[in-house]
């Protein structure tokens, strides 16, 4: 066993550094997700007001973009390539960001999920983004379920009779 680790020491390194990646991954993913204020889909990110704060924004896109570059290349390299592309995704600013962000949430497995993390840690869960119960029922729409309300009929009622 010992001889095979070391004729075989690139590949356990590179497991050893997956695995590591891969945890503290999953480490800061977790950290963002009980951080977040429980409204913040809800409301709307608003850019920065001129008072300061653009070294912290510029650093932090920085860092968003240079880890969704992680996460991509992590897709066909070892390491948890989409859940750091998704951190990256949360912490850089680009046009559709929140439309995004609030479909992603609006997938009650994922909310669900989310949700019980922030419990864990004595937070509040997300509110739900806003318009999620109209794409819900939309779903449901194109599936064929149908929606409560008037029956509709084969033959149409005439309000008015042309005289």
């Amino acid at each position: 066993m010992w001889e095979w680790l070391q004729v075989h020491r690139g590949v356990v390194i590179a497991v050893a550094a997956s695995m590591f990646v891969g945890l503290a991954a999953m480490a800061g993913a977790l950290f963002v997700v009980v951080r977040l204020p429980a409204d913040y889909l809800r409301k709307r990110q608003q850019g920065s007001d001129g008072r300061g704060g653009s070294w912290k924004r510029i650093s932090r896109n920085i860092l968003g973009w240079a880890l969704i570059a992680a996460g991509v290349a992590m897709l066909v390299l070892p390491g948890p390539g989409l859940v750091v592309a998704l951190m990256g995704v949360a912490m850089a600013d680009f046009p559709g960001k929140h439309q995004m962000l609030g479909w992603l949430l609006s997938r009650s497995r994922i909310l669900e999920t989310m949700n019980r993390l922030r419990a864990r840690f004595g937070k509040p869960p997300f509110e739900k983004p806003a318009g999620a119960a109209r794409r819900a029922k939309l779903r449901k729409l194109k599936r064929g379920a149908s929606m409560p309300g008037p029956v509709a009929t084969s033959t149409p009622k005439v309000l008015w009779r042309n005289r």
